[in-house]
């Protein structure tokens, strides 16, 4: 998204592209969230699975 910071035009349909992969990329694997009892989801599946190893 270099886009962003130099202010350059691109077209709609890539601007959008980049963005959405971004939140799904990016931010909601960062996230904490509350039904993950404050974790992201990241970090909720690696102690899923040390638990599971743990067993």
């Amino acid at each position: 998204m270099n886009w962003c910071t130099t202010g350059a035009t691109v077209p709609e349909a890539q601007a959008i592209r980049e963005i959405t992969g971004h939140i799904e990329i990016f931010y909601n694997r960062q996230r904490k969230q509350a039904r993950l009892g404050y974790l992201s989801p990241a970090a909720f599946t690696r102690r899923y699975y040390e638990n599971l190893l743990a067993v």
